[in-house]
């Protein structure tokens, strides 16, 4: 018989293979094709697993929301840490960031947008997208301190939304030019808030 912690772990891996099914077709798909059939087609596990492990399919939706806020946080995080410890010119920071347009996977990008989507439609899910607000701020302001800003909190609101604008317009529409034109939006943004 399988000791008790083995169980455990399996247990655990599949329920993650089911959230994961579920972000992965939400990104795909939207947040209604996030059925019970389509999620253990994706995980390749029993029908049965999503009724075992979430009882609803809304909750496994509300838990695979709180999966994708969590990577979406873990990830922000690291981002204005390295932010944070640059040395580097405002000119070079405005490069990285426009750069980090095309670094991140259009599945995960299309993931965070319904992530955000769902938490805003969803009064019970505020807390993720209040989280998932902060945390997008902070980067914000991560770079303009690194740029040089003399108050970088005052132009954090500004900088993200600039930033989601040039990501969302990146991603259902895509042109060569798009980090160089986010390059030089941002540069201006840093000169004008370091300036004040």
């Amino acid at each position: 018989m399988p000791h008790p912690d083995k169980r455990y772990a399996k247990g655990e891996q599949r329920r993650e293979q089911l959230l994961r099914a579920a972000i992965e077709i939400a990104a795909e798909q939207g947040v209604a094709a996030v059925t019970h059939r389509a999620v253990t087609e994706r995980a390749g596990v029993p029908y049965t697993s999503v009724s075992y492990f979430f009882g609803t399919i809304e909750q496994l939706g509300v838990e695979a929301l709180q999966l994708a806020a969590d990577d979406l946080i873990a990830r922000l995080d690291a981002l204005a840490a390295d932010l944070a410890a640059a040395r580097v010119r405002p000119d070079d920071i405005a490069r990285h960031v426009a750069e980090l347009l095309t670094l991140f996977p259009p599945s995960l990008e299309l993931a965070r947008y319904e992530v955000l989507l769902q938490a805003a439609r969803s009064p019970d899910r505020s807390e993720a997208l209040a989280r998932i607000i902060d945390t997008i701020h902070g980067v914000a302001e991560a770079a303009l301190r690194a740029a040089g800003a003399a108050r970088p909190a005052d132009g954090a609101r500004a900088f993200a939304a600039m930033a989601e604008g040039f990501t969302l317009h990146h991603l259902v529409s895509p042109r060569p030019d798009d980090v160089d034109t986010a390059e030089r939006a941002y540069r201006t943004l840093f000169r004008a808030y370091a300036a004040d």
